[in-house]
């Protein structure tokens, strides 16, 4: 009777053992996962400034294309009128 009460109580004893182990791994385990959300939270949130950023750029940028495209026409309308101009000068001896 002895030996298996020696015997229940060693095998209580590892199973207290490995509860405790078991516990700290479950502790550990929650830490990564709650490290692991919150980069996954923050990952999220840097995607949706980049998104928002983009977004918010690309009228800006057909803004940007269309000054260019004006100042382009401007320019040549700019180059006609100085031909215009100078033929006008030469014409009157100038």
């Amino acid at each position: 009777m002895v030996a298996g009460y020696k015997e229940a109580r060693a095998t209580a004893d590892r199973l207290e053992k490995q509860i405790e182990e078991l516990q700290k791994r479950l502790v550990e385990c929650r830490e990564v996962q709650s490290r692991l959300g919150a980069g996954l939270i923050s990952k999220t949130k840097a995607t949706f400034l980049v998104q928002s950023m983009v977004s918010a750029s690309r009228p800006a940028l057909e803004i940007a294309e269309a000054s260019i495209h004006q100042g382009v026409l401007l320019q040549k309308e700019l180059s006609i009128k100085k031909v215009s101009l100078q033929e006008t000068l030469r014409k009157l001896g100038f």
